[in-house]
């Protein structure tokens, strides 16, 4: 039921990049270690094969980390030159007598972790093949690869090779475990916040829809006076109005999570979006008999006309506005934009009841409610605030607060559009 908040695709994409983030990671790894192999040849009097292959899997290995983005692209390249550069270590650091069967380890490791499926049976058969090949040359000719020029040199090398080939598996497993108890974590949060949403809408939906079946049941009965009808039909109509508030919510979320929320661009005029927006409220707080409330606009005197999604700038305003109506019980709201170099800073402040420093964290967390016991009789399913900020960011804005506990609260978003001012 819930998955509309997560979908496939969205789900596959972390994937995708947190293992792309590991893959560059090792990348990294690799090249700094292969560094230091490189620095050894040279102080062991190797081959200058062997000291060029070491500097070719730093260098292809850094390049991957730094500039490719793609997962199939970094993959397939670490993959072939993993391949080839094992060979070459192999053909050019004297076979089994050397560290090539230690750092084959690595490759193995690196293959299990990355493919799955045929793929993985497919290159684990095509290591099993190189290696059955160089085994049948050693086998058929002793040193057929060459050997060291002394014990002392092939005793360093060894052990050299197998401290580096360790730590960059142990890093490896390592990171590779950091990252899965970081999944594992962020499952868990999520989970928890599904089954908070869970219980938020199941008591959402619950109580519009008895209140809508109990009044429309009342006034079927021709007994009771015209103006109590009139009066249930208006809480009939309030709850059908929350209950398409709450589907609109509910399908926003989804598309932000899917990445699929429509934005409209054309041009507007911030004065008649702001005055109307006061309007809107000015008949909430008349609705909820919140009548010694005041609502003060505080905006340029000059029209300010910019390009934007007039729809979703006035959806985030309204939950806004909204909120405050919900926590102040007197003195006034306050919206309105003011100007700026390169964006125009927009807000709204109350003299409601403020929140907690304990509570800051949970302002615009999908899912979350600020409520004490004693505010449980506030509707509210802790998505609008969510909403909105993502709404302002995709938009290329921010969105933040400032709140004192028992004074009120200020939301501030910001849209880097510039303005044109008109007289």
């Amino acid at each position: 039921m819930i998955e509309f908040l997560k979908n496939k695709s969205n789900s596959s994409n972390i994937l995708i990049q947190t293992e792309l983030k590991l893959m560059k990671k090792t990348s990294l790894i690799v090249a700094f270690f292969s560094i230091l192999a490189s620095i050894g040849n040279i102080f062991l009097e190797f081959k200058i094969e062997i000291t060029i292959i070491s500097f070719l899997i730093a260098t292809v290995n850094y390049i991957i980390y730094k500039y490719c983005k793609n997962i199939i692209v970094v993959k397939s390249t670490l993959t072939f030159f993993a391949f080839l550069f094992f060979n070459l270590l192999w053909i050019h650091n004297f076979g089994s007598v050397g560290p090539a069967l230690i750092s084959s380890f690595f490759l193995i490791v690196f293959i299990t972790k990355f493919y799955n499926g045929r793929s993985l049976v497919f290159l684990l058969l095509l290591f099993l093949v190189n290696i059955t090949v160089f085994f049948y040359i050693d086998f058929q000719s002793n040193f057929y690869f060459g050997t060291y020029s002394t014990d002392e040199k092939r005793l360093i090398d060894l052990y050299m090779s197998f401290i580096i080939t360790s730590t960059v598996i142990v890093l490896y497993v390592y990171n590779t475990k950091i990252n899965y108890y970081s999944e594992v974590e962020n499952a868990r949060k999520s989970d928890s916040l599904k089954t908070a949403f869970l219980e938020n809408i199941s008591h959402e939906l619950r109580t519009p829809l008895n209140a809508i079946i109990g009044l429309s049941g009342i006034i079927i009965n021709k007994e009771i006076s015209a103006e109590k009808k009139k009066y249930y039909s208006q809480i009939i109509i309030d709850n059908n109005n929350y209950l398409l508030s709450l589907f609109d919510n509910i399908i926003d979320a989804s598309k932000i999570e899917s990445n699929q929320l429509d934005f409209n661009i054309s041009i507007l005029s911030l004065k008649e979006l702001f005055t109307d927006s006061k309007t809107y409220i000015e008949k909430e707080l008349e609705h909820r008999s919140k009548h010694e409330i005041r609502v003060i606009l505080d905006i340029p005197k000059h029209d300010t006309i910019i390009t934007s999604d007039k729809y979703r700038i006035s959806q985030v305003l309204n939950n806004l506005l909204s909120n405050a109506v919900k926590f102040t019980s007197f003195g006034q709201i306050t919206l309105g934009f003011v100007v700026k170099d390169n964006f125009i800073e927009c807000f709204v402040s109350d003299t409601g009841k403020g929140i907690k420093n304990e509570k800051y964290e949970l302002i615009f967390k999908r899912f979350s409610r600020i409520n004490d016991d004693s505010e449980l009789g506030i509707r509210g399913t802790g998505m609008g605030l969510y909403i909105s900020k993502r709404i302002i960011e995709i938009i290329g804005g921010e969105m933040f607060f400032d709140s004192e506990y028992g004074k009120g609260t200020k939301f501030t978003f910001t849209l880097p559009i510039k303005p044109i001012d008109v007289e």
